[in-house]
């Protein structure tokens, strides 16, 4: 072996770009059934049958509505949709179609520089499953395994922020985008006099994302990557997006780290963040975290997997739950322990990163409302010391109401 220069953990930069095929509408049939023409097309006969698809109302950055289902049926130029997107809009001659291609081999996110993502000491872990061969010889000694199946998790954090634009136009599309996305969000945007990008839950039609990872001399590619968000916010500090990620495994190569931009936008400190809920308005709380809690599966196929990995990973159940620590009070100012005895809904959690410093009002390009699911419940509760000051520590779990799915979390990018 050489004596090689030693590689250094922070030369580090990530690239993430969701795995999809891209194509635009030519036509609509509603039906029943209702059938897109597509301008490229090019599709094999059944080729896309049970293959999930994203139709936008406008384009993948800039759209009103999105429907998302699966395709029944394809000819070479053609999809046949399981489900129309009746009362949600009529797809037109050019919104925008994305057949979903899991772990799409051509997906190459470091070819382009935008796509970096500005996040901390990216952790990888390389799990594989050892198969022993416990037989009995007239030896003692052990014969040799056999790696089974493989996967890469891969963890880090980013900042929530706002990156510019707003106002009466679309904020410009956060780096964050196919992050969420793969984390079972999907995207909506509003364009008014206070225009913002919305991010909810989804249960149809999962994405994916590719994460290029360039460690000072070496790429990992990890493909068909799904995962789980958890949410920080702390008084005084910059609010922050722990994210983990499961994907195929595949060796590394040897690559030098490739061009990069970043956005250079400064996070905004959390300050007046308007924090309500279970009833009350501005909780004096000083930290509040949610996690999704996504319940990622692996997906086996032994017709389908030359490599003896998992076909795929998959998003299977979430069970979104956080807590909070506001200043402990009296009864009669908000009863804390009531709610948590009586199992009381919380009503509608809410609070704002990089809103006005005084008013708390929304400032463009750079807020970030965060509304949890109306019917919330307080789970857990203790008491906990805050430098001196006596604090109650409270654990929810997010709910949503049986008429209105998905609106477990909401998040807007103004």
């Amino acid at each position: 072996m050489a004596n090689p220069q030693p590689i250094l953990s922070r030369r580090t930069v990530i690239f993430a770009e969701i795995e999809q095929n891209n194509d635009s509408v030519s036509s609509y049939a509603g039906g029943p059934p209702g059938v897109v023409t597509l301008n490229t097309g090019g599709l094999s006969t059944d080729a896309e049958i049970g293959k999930e698809v994203i139709i936008y109302d406008g384009s993948e950055d800039d759209h009103t509505a999105v429907h998302r289902t699966v395709i029944t049926d394809n000819a070479a130029s053609t999809i046949t949709l399981l489900e129309r997107p009746d009362g949600v809009f009529t797809p037109q001659a050019t919104d925008e179609v994305k057949i979903l291609n899991y772990a799409k081999s051509s997906i190459d996110p470091s070819s382009t520089a935008a796509r970096a993502i500005l996040c901390t000491m990216p952790e990888l872990t390389f799990n594989g499953e050892m198969l022993a061969r416990d037989y009995t010889t007239k030896s003692l000694t052990k014969l040799e395994g056999v790696m089974g199946n493989k996967s890469v998790n891969i963890a880090f954090s980013c900042e929530i922020k706002g990156n510019g634009g707003g106002g009466a136009s679309l904020p410009t599309l956060n780096k964050l985008d196919p992050l969420l996305r793969a984390c079972g969000f999907s995207r909506t945007d509003t364009t008014a006099s206070t225009s913002y990008r919305e991010y909810t839950p989804a249960d149809e039609a999962q994405e994916s994302v590719c994460i290029d990872v360039f460690a000072d001399g070496l790429k990992y590619v990890i493909r068909g990557c799904v995962g789980n968000a958890t949410f920080k916010f702390e008084q005084g500090k910059i609010s922050m997006i722990d994210f983990e990620f499961t994907g195929l495994y595949a060796d590394p190569t040897s690559e030098a780290i490739p061009s990069y931009t970043y956005d250079s936008t400064l996070p905004k400190i959390l300050t007046y963040a308007s924090l309500q809920g279970f009833g009350s308005t501005d909780v004096p709380a000083s930290t509040l975290e949610m996690n999704m809690n996504n319940e990622i599966i692996d997906y086996y196929n032994m017709s389908k997997q030359a490599a003896g990995d998992a076909e795929r990973y998959m998003i299977a159940n979430r069970a979104p739950s956080g807590s909070f620590n506001p200043q402990g009070v009296i009864v009669e100012d908000t009863n804390w322990f009531n709610k948590f005895s009586t199992s009381g809904t919380s009503g509608t959690f809410s609070l704002r990163v990089g809103g006005n410093t005084s008013t708390g009002a929304v400032v463009s390009g750079q807020s970030v409302d965060f509304t949890f699911g109306a019917k919330s419940q307080a789970g857990t509760i203790g008491l906990t010391d805050d430098g001196g000051i006596r604090r109650f520590e409270v654990g929810f779990n997010v709910a949503a109401a049986l008429t209105a799915p998905n609106t477990d979390l909401s998040i807007k990018f103004y």
